[in-house]
This record gives structure tokens, sequence and C-alpha cells, in this order.
């Protein structure tokens, strides 16, 4: 990354240049000259597709083109650029004249810059995630919102995003009490506690009661926290007929304009609350789904066929992060095995492996029936019968051996991802 900084420094600077130059003329400027000056960004731009030519192998495997959260559009440009320097009418008039003389110009990956947040998040950092990060950072900024909801399924990255958050907002020192729940699988009672401990609240309640009284608790919290600015993050948020107030918190502009609630949690459970601000966490597009597992694998890209046998397997999870973080190893190691056996050049091997790749994960073969078949589909007549046995076990424990396929004393069955295979291979090229 520093490298891909110091390579675009240059042009960055370029542009900057005429920017500064477009914001100064805004005033005196024709509208058909408008365009020439976008003009000269995206030459600019191209010039940095030139000198990332270096590093462009990093983008492996990823289709750059398809990628619609890394465009830029002149429309987008021109209302960064004319934001609170001129009226809506004149800016609309801008933006058709643009759009007249140059129609929707667009950059791919290769030829933009995006500017890097202020804060280093930690991990794999994705297009999207940095892009519901940075918008809910702004929120958690402007006193004009309150509470905040991060809406998605299981396994999206929530939680991931979450826990940003709140780190960035401890170092900068944004609120001057920051209070993190996850109430996953607990109770309002067990809920009520950690807020309780959290804050070291004195508070009791009688015996055998399943939770605090709501206005002892919401009391208390309020005394706790006087006129200190909060932020409040529910992650996980799985309760039905609840609000802030079970919880022991009124809405926080009540106390101070500053203070924010952000809870996420699945649609099912966020959609009743009150809220000012949602952010909706969707499945990763096929490039992100790569990139996440390019991410957190070591995978050499640079091997005979690692691209064609792993790419439909990270297909396979469908865009759900937390599968592609749990199950990265598993692909990782059959990539390597699948690989292993192709460079082998073992064609009764790699054939016997094209067929697994054909089945489901629920069926059943009976290995009585299937050595016969085999012989008769892929061993030619050099062997005789016996032979042809002994090389069709032989084949059969190798796959097994190399985790692809797993057997009892009757029926043999593929492992769960080898369905998941795309093995197009022909012959020639084996």
């Amino acid at each position: 990354m520093v490298l891909m900084h110091e390579l675009l420094d240059q042009s960055g600077a370029r542009i900057e240049q005429i920017l500064s130059s477009l914001k100064q003329d805004l005033p005196e400027l024709e509208l058909e000259h408008y365009a020439t000056r976008l003009q000269e960004i995206l030459e600019t731009f191209q010039k940095m597709c030139e000198s990332l030519q270096p590093v462009h192998h990093l983008f492996k495997g990823l289709d750059l083109e398809s990628i619609p959260e890394l465009r830029i559009s002149s429309q987008v440009l021109l209302h960064l650029l004319l934001t609170n320097s001129q009226g809506s009418e004149e800016e609309g008039e801008l933006v058709e004249a643009v759009s007249s003389n140059n129609g929707r110009l667009e950059l791919s990956v290769q030829q933009m810059v995006i500017e890097a947040p202020k804060y280093e998040y930690q991990g794999i950092l994705l297009p999207s995630q940095l892009m519901h990060m940075e918008t809910i950072w702004d929120w958690l900024n402007n006193d004009r919102v309150g509470t905040i909801v991060i809406e998605g399924e299981a396994g999206m990255g929530k939680t991931w995003m979450a826990r940003q958050l709140k780190d960035r907002a401890i170092t900068a020192n944004l609120f001057d009490v920051v209070i993190w729940m996850d109430p996953n699988q607990e109770t309002l009672l067990e809920a009520q506690e950690h807020i309780v401990d959290q804050l070291g609240l004195s508070i009791t309640r009688e015996p055998g009661e399943e939770r605090y009284d709501k206005k002892d608790l919401m009391r208390e919290v309020a005394l706790s926290l006087g006129k200190k600015s909060y932020l409040l993050i529910i992650n996980n948020f799985t309760f039905c007929g609840l609000d802030l107030g079970d919880f022991g918190f009124s809405e926080p502009w009540q106390q101070n304009v500053s203070s924010k609630v952000l809870i996420s949690g699945p649609e099912f459970y966020i959609e009743p609350i009150e809220k000012d601000k949602i952010c909706r966490v969707e499945l990763l597009d096929k490039n992100e789904a790569w990139l996440l597992f390019l991410g957190i694998t070591g995978l050499d890209l640079d091997s005979p066929y690692v691209l064609e046998i792993a790419q439909p397997l990270v297909s396979s999870f469908e865009g759900v992060p937390s599968v592609i973080v749990s199950r990265e190893g598993d692909v990782a190691e059959l990539t390597n095995r699948v690989c292993n056996f192709l460079n082998s050049g073992n064609m009764e091997v790699i054939e016997c492996l094209r067929f697994c790749s054909s089945l489901t994960a629920e069926d059943r073969i009976e290995v009585k029936d299937f050595i016969p078949w085999w012989i008769v589909e892929v061993f030619d007549d050099i062997f005789s019968l016996e032979e042809a046995y002994e090389k069709a076990h032989h084949t059969l424990q190798e796959l097994i051996d190399g985790q692809i396929l797993e057997r009892n004393e009757t029926q043999m069955w593929v492992k769960t991802l080898v369905p998941c295979l795309t093995l197009t291979f022909s012959k020639a090229v084996l």
C-alpha cells in the first residue's frame, strides 16, 4: 500500500492542482469548458493507471471492470466540487452540460484513486465495508443523528464493523463513555446486568424478578452518565418488543446531543426500532469475496490451476463473509490437493477426480458397482482384469488419502466442497 501511495503521489498532486484551479475559476467558467477540465482529470487518472502497472499483478483474479463501488463518474465529481458553492439550479445546468458533452465518464479501479481514511482499520478491509464504516463515522460525528442501525443477516460482517468503529471512537476520544453490549443468546436480565457492570451502577431488584425495573434502571443510568456524551453499541440485537428504555437509556439526544446509539442485527429485529439512519449490509459480490479470500490465505496464484480451482469454491459460499473466513482453510487445502493431482499427470486419478466433482455431497455410491464401471470407462486394454482391479482400488485410495473421497466397507462419497469444483481441463492441457 505504501508503494501504491508513492506511485500515485505525483498524479494526485496534479489532480489537486486542477481541482483548485477549477474551483477558483468556477464563477467565470463557461459551461462548455467544464468538460475539458474534467477530461484533464481523466487523463491524469490514465497516467495513474500506467504507474500502477508494476503492481498490477496484485489484482490477479479480480474482475476490476465490474466493481461498481470503485467507479467514478463526472456527475459524482461535479457534486463534490459544487457542494456549498453553487445553487441547485446552477449545479443541475452544469451536470446536464457535462453529461451532454461527454456522457457518463467512468473510470475503473485501475484508473482512480480512493482517498484513504484518516483512521487505519484493522484486518482485511473491503471497499463496501470501508464505504459503510466511513458513512457511519460521518453519522457518529453528526449531532442531528442519534440512533444508527446496521442491518443484515448473520455472518455479514456487522460485528466486525461495529468493533472497528468502537475502536476508532475510543482512539479519537469522540465520546466520554463507550459502552459495548453483545446480548446474543442472552436474556434481557443478562443484558441489563452487562450495563450495570460496565457503568458500575448501584441498583437492586426484587428477588424473583426477571429484570430490573425499567424506570429505576433509566434513572440510575442517567445519574451515572450525567451530561457526558456516550456511544452505546448493542451488537447483534435479537430482542422482540423492547426499546432503549429496557436497557436503561432514553433517546441519546435527551442527555447530550453528541451521544449516539449504534445497533446491529437482522432486519426482523431491527425494523421496529426507531432510528435516524440505517446502513444495510449486503452479500459480497464475487470480486469482494475473492479479495477477502486472498487476504486471509497464502495461496500461490502463480501456481498452475490455482485460480481455476479456488474461485468456484469461493463462489460457492455465496458472498457470506463469515463462511469465507471460516472455510478458507478448507478451500486452500482442497485447492493444493487438486493442484497436486493435476500436476502429477496421472490420467486415471485425474479422470476419477473429474467424475467425483460431478457428484453431490449426498450421493452414496456402492464400491462394488463403481469399480467394474470405472475399469470399463477409464482403463484401456493394456491392463489385465486383475491389474485393472488393483489399479482402480489404488486410484480410489489415492483420492481417499487426498481427502477427496471418503468410504466405508461398502460405499464411497465425496467431501463437502468437491462438488463445487469446476474441472474443465482437457487431456491435451494436462
